[in-house]
C-alpha cells in the first residue's frame, strides 16, 4: 500500500494469492522493494511493476530485500542448505541482475521479518537456525557489494549499526535474552542485559546518532 502524507490510499499493489510480510525498502529513485514468498518485487513510484526476481529454487525471504548504500539490494532466503540451486545471502543489481549469492541458510518457526543493516563496508543479518556458531542462531557480515562472507557469531534478531561501526544485536540466548556488540572484525565488544542480569532484552534493538543502543527490557525477581 502507498498512503498519501493524509492517510489516503495512492495505490496498491497486489500479488495474487500471497503475502507480503518483509520489511519495505526505498531506494533514492523512489522505487519501492518488497518480497511476497520467494520473490523479490520492485514497484516503480506509480504503483507500477518494474520487475521481480524469484529464489530459483523458491526459498522463502527471510531476510531484506534492503537497499544498500550503493544502490544495490541486499537479502537472505531459507534455502535449506543450498539444495536445488536456493540463493541463500543474495545481492541483486537495481535492474533485478543477481550479482552475488552464498548458499547455506535455514530458519525455523517462521523467522522473518528481518531487515539487512549496513556498516561503512559489511552488511549484516541473522538466521535463528543451527549455524556456523551456535545453535540459537548466528549475524552474518558479508563485503559490501558482494556475498563475500567475513564472519559470523553466535546471534539473533535484528541488527543495528552503531556510528562507530559497531553492530549490536541479540545474544540469542532462549531463557534469557541479552544484547551483543560486535567490531566490524566479529570480536566481541561488549556484552548487557540477559543471563546473569535483573532484565531480558524483549523488543528489537535500536540505535541512535549518538550511538546510545535503545531496547525494551523485562525485570524479573
Amino acid at each position: 500500500y502507498a498512503l498519501t502524507p493524509a492517510g489516503g490510499v495512492k495505490w496498491i499493489f497486489r500479488v495474487a494469492n500471497a503475502n507480503a510480510l518483509q520489511p519495505v525498502s526505498v531506494g533514492t529513485d523512489g522505487t519501492i522493494y518488497f518480497a511476497s514468498i520467494a520473490s523479490i518485487y520492485a514497484i516503480n513510484p506509480d504503483g507500477t511493476l518494474k520487475w521481480t526476481f524469484t529464489d530459483p529454487a523458491f526459498s522463502t525471504v527471510f531476510a531484506g530485500p534492503t537497499v544498500g548504500p550503493d544502490g544495490n539490494i541486499y537479502g537472505a532466503t531459507s534455502d535449506v542448505g543450498g539444495l536445488n540451486g536456493g540463493l541463500g545471502a543474495f545481492v541483486l543489481s537495481p535492474v533485478g541482475t543477481l550479482l552475488s549469492s552464498f548458499p547455506g541458510f535455514s530458519t525455523r518457526f517462521g523467522y522473518s521479518n528481518i531487515e539487512v543493516a549496513f556498516g561503512p563496508s559489511q552488511w549484516y543479518f541473522t538466521n535463528n537456525a543451527t549455524g556456523g556458531v551456535s545453535d540459537a542462531g548466528s549475524i552474518w557480515a558479508f563485503s559490501l557489494g558482494s556475498t563475500n562472507l567475513i564472519w559470523n557469531q553466535g546471534a539473533i534478531g535484528q541488527p543495528r549499526v552503531q556510528p562507530s561501526g559497531n553492530v549490536v544485536v541479540g545474544d540469542g540466548n532462549p531463557v534469557h535474552p541479552g544484547l551483543k556488540d560486535f567490531n566490524p572484525g566479529g570480536s566481541l565488544v561488549w556484552s548487557a542485559l540477559g543471563e546473569g542480569t535483573p532484565n531480558d532484552s524483549q523488543t528489537s534493538v535500536d540505535v541512535g546518532s549518538d550511538g546510545l543502543v535503545y531496547v525494551g527490557t523485562l525485570a524479573f525477581g
